[in-house]
């Protein structure tokens, strides 16, 4: 499947994805287009995959932490994941905003292009990291949005212990 993914993809996006270095980031619409092609060929019309495909990436993030996953703090893990915006990513803000023992908000902005699959995908990663970190289910919902004209993408984040 990653030959057919690479395969679907313009030469401009295969080229930046060809022999990438693990500490490398690519561009923001070179990571769009390749979670496109993905749904398109993996799941064709199937708008959940967004979702599944941000909850495998936060398995891949969080799996190095072995069976001492839920002695990290998530408030840590969320706060560290918008500080560490800038170093893993080429584009956007990202802000991350406490709001109780078991919830709190993070907020993405000023991304050079908008893309709702992008924001699935997100929305994916955030409730499947932190459900890996809790060990029980997570709710997690996008309260605003910059697809919708709004000045940033916001998403709410609640857990059990």
């Amino acid at each position: 499947m990653v030959t057919a993914v690479m395969q679907a993809l313009d030469e401009p996006d295969r080229g930046a994805l060809c022999g990438l270095d693990r500490r490398e980031w690519y561009p923001f619409g070179t990571l769009v287009r390749l979670d496109r092609t993905i749904a398109r060929l993996t799941a064709p019309g199937d708008e959940a995959i967004y979702e599944r495909i941000g909850r495998a990436s936060a398995r891949h993030r969080t799996e190095g932490l072995g069976p001492h996953a839920r002695w990290h703090s998530i408030h840590g893990f969320l706060s560290r994941l918008a500080d560490q915006h800038p170093r893993l990513h080429s584009f956007g803000d990202a802000v991350y905003h406490r709001h109780g023992f078991r919830e709190g908000a993070i907020s993405f902005s000023q991304y050079p292009e908008l893309d709702a699959g992008f924001c699935r995908a997100t929305l994916g990663y955030l409730r499947g990291a932190v459900e890996m970190l809790s060990g029980a289910p997570a709710a997690a919902s996008e309260r605003s949005c910059q697809c919708r004209g709004q000045e940033s993408c916001q998403f709410w984040i609640s857990w059990t212990p």
